[in-house]
């Protein structure tokens, strides 16, 4: 089991889910002009229907943001043993961040550059976390990403564009039951 955690991709300058998975030994990712990447551990291909989760639930393997997530897990070998039906290679889950009990938070970052001489890049991040009632037992969270580069292909416009909202809702009910609910728009 690998687990890629945001403070490696904060060191790395990964911003998706391809770029985090390049830290992981065993894993070989290749990018398709065109925006689709496909990936393979230990020599057999991680199937995007059944290899890809988040929190434990089946999402389809699409190319993701890593904005709105702590940490990748990856369990390599074929994970049906633990994970039901599922790729023969390896098996990701994507973890959220949830929302924080205890106060208030906001954080920005807005970065921006370029490359041989094109007109570069740009990428804006928001994370908003705020109690919800006045006991302090629901927190939401709010987190956003824009993103807009120039690719190498000019005739694949909005390729390089990356939009996201991800909104989630954490209830303490009691000591033992909490309920959290993520989205991602």
């Amino acid at each position: 089991v690998n687990v890629i955690t945001a403070a490696l991709w904060e060191d790395t300058g990964a911003t998706s889910y391809d770029q985090a998975l390049k830290y992981a030994g065993n894993v070989f990712v290749r990018n398709r002009s065109g925006g689709s990447q496909s990936f393979a551990s230990r020599g057999f291909s991680i199937d995007a229907a059944n290899g890809f989760a988040t929190d434990g639930v089946r999402v389809f393997g699409y190319r993701r943001d890593l904005v709105a997530y702590d940490r990748v897990e990856l369990v390599k070998g074929p994970p049906s043993s633990v994970q039901g039906r599922g790729s023969n290679s390896g098996f990701v889950n994507f973890a959220y961040k949830k929302p924080m009990f205890g106060g208030a938070r906001t954080q920005m970052r807005v970065t921006t550059g370029g490359y041989g001489g094109s007109a570069g890049f740009y990428r804006g991040e928001i994370d908003i976390n705020r109690n919800l009632n006045a006991s302090g037992s629901m927190a939401g969270r709010v987190i956003g990403v824009v993103e807009n580069s120039d690719g190498f292909l000019n005739f694949q416009n909005g390729i390089n564009e990356v939009y996201g909202l991800f909104p989630s809702f954490r209830w303490k009910i009691s000591e033992t039951t909490e309920l959290s609910v993520n989205v991602e728009l």
